[in-house]
């Protein structure tokens, strides 16, 4: 199994060391991960400013050199509204990057959802904001992947959507090559099912949608997370009849 969704310092979030996220990976029995560190532009955003992109690589490439031979370790961005940042994103692009994963974190005036919560943004108002953001960013395309697809409900405890514009997006994002994430955390945030719900996983299936990718977005060397909660995603994907896609 490969992790294609940790967190390490380099992310606004934690301060967790990459050398401690591969030395658990290792103990866990993984094939793999990939640091995919929070890349925020908007000024309102946690993470503005913070992503030392430099400093990134060069841990990288020390982490390759202490486990390559027994590791697999790739290199990514979890790079935040894509659709309002196309200059930014065509940059990353060429950048040596083995995976680019698309994220709505910020919306409605630049907030994430805690602060909407807090502001009195009700469920109906919030996710219809969320969802034409989502529409937005699978249009604009440039990335590899899509992460946490239902993210506001790990805040909001409940999932808002039509069927209509769940189609409308997971078939923009099958059309521009684009596979969806299967999210882990949300089992460490007490629900049943990861982002994005079982639902959402089915009407990927029945839009086309053959692959995914699994990852825990694990910002703490956690081993219930890496070591339990990614064998769940692996799990998840295999009961939709959806193959793991591969970053090598």
């Amino acid at each position: 199994m490969i992790d294609m969704h940790v967190h390490s310092r380099f992310s606004p979030d934690t301060e967790e060391s990459m050398e401690r996220q591969c030395r658990l990976a290792l103990a866990c029995g993984l094939e793999g991960l990939c640091f995919t560190e929070h890349w925020d532009i908007d000024e309102t955003s946690l993470g503005a400013g913070h992503y030392d992109r430099d400093g990134y690589f060069a841990e990288i490439d020390r982490c390759r050199s202490l486990f390559g031979k027994q590791l697999r370790i790739l290199s990514g961005v979890e790079f935040s509204e894509p659709q309002n940042h196309p200059k930014e994103l065509a940059y990353a692009r060429t950048l040596p990057y083995d995976f680019l994963l698309g994220a709505t974190h910020y919306f409605c005036g630049g907030r994430f959802p805690p602060e909407l919560l807090k502001a009195g943004v009700s469920a109906a108002e919030m996710y219809g904001a969320y969802w034409e953001e989502m529409r937005r960013m699978a249009a604009c395309g440039g990335v590899d992947c899509v992460a946490h697809l239902d993210l506001p409900k790990r805040y909001y405890r409940c999932l808002q959507y039509t069927v209509a514009e769940a189609k409308e997006i997971l078939s923009l994002l099958i059309e521009q090559g684009i596979v969806i994430e299967i999210n882990t955390s949300a089992f460490a945030n007490g629900f049943k099912e990861a982002h994005p719900a079982d639902a959402l996983l089915q009407l990927y299936k029945d839009c086309g949608g053959r692959e995914v990718t699994v990852g825990t977005d694990s910002h703490w060397a956690d081993e219930r997370s890496i070591a339990g909660y990614l064998a769940e995603g692996y799990k998840k994907a295999a009961q939709f009849g959806l193959a793991v896609r591969r970053y090598v």
